[in-house]
């Protein structure tokens, strides 16, 4: 299911209204790497696709290595496992620490806290649910 107009206006509103935070709306863009999984492997991805072109603050670099940081540390598999991320070009860093890794109805997941530090000063804690797609990566479940 591609994501339509009417949705990225209602999630643009939530982020005008503040909402969200354009922080949490850039972390959803950037983890979920294009698809939402949903913990039942028998429902369906929904192809959710965010992640156009950075978010508010962290640039596209940024993205990535918080990106490897939480897959770094969820592909351990070990409970207290934490990856640090840091972008000497835009002063952003953080890290991605692995809290507890569990199987849902037969698929890998994981809970996670990650953290990102901005070069403005502002660190941000995000309490977020992963879980394994069918190709390995791994992406934000419900």
């Amino acid at each position: 299911m591609n994501m339509g107009d009417g949705t990225m206006r209602f999630l643009t509103e939530l982020v005008r209204t503040r909402a969200i935070t354009p922080a949490l709306f850039a972390l959803m863009i950037a983890v979920s790497t294009g698809a939402l999984v949903l913990p039942n492997p028998a429902t369906a991805q929904t192809g959710f696709n965010l992640w156009r072109s950075g978010g508010a603050d962290l640039s596209a670099e940024d993205m990535q290595l918080l990106r490897t940081a939480v897959a770094e540390a969820l592909d351990s598999r070990t409970d207290g496992t934490t990856v640090p991320w840091s972008n000497p070009d835009t002063g952003n860093a953080g890290e991605a620490t692995l809290l507890r890794a569990f199987t849902d109805q037969g698929t890998e997941c994981g809970d996670m806290k990650i953290t990102v530090a901005r070069r403005q000063g502002a660190t941000t804690p995000y309490n977020l649910k992963f879980c394994q797609r069918d190709d390995g990566t791994w992406g934000i479940a419900p």
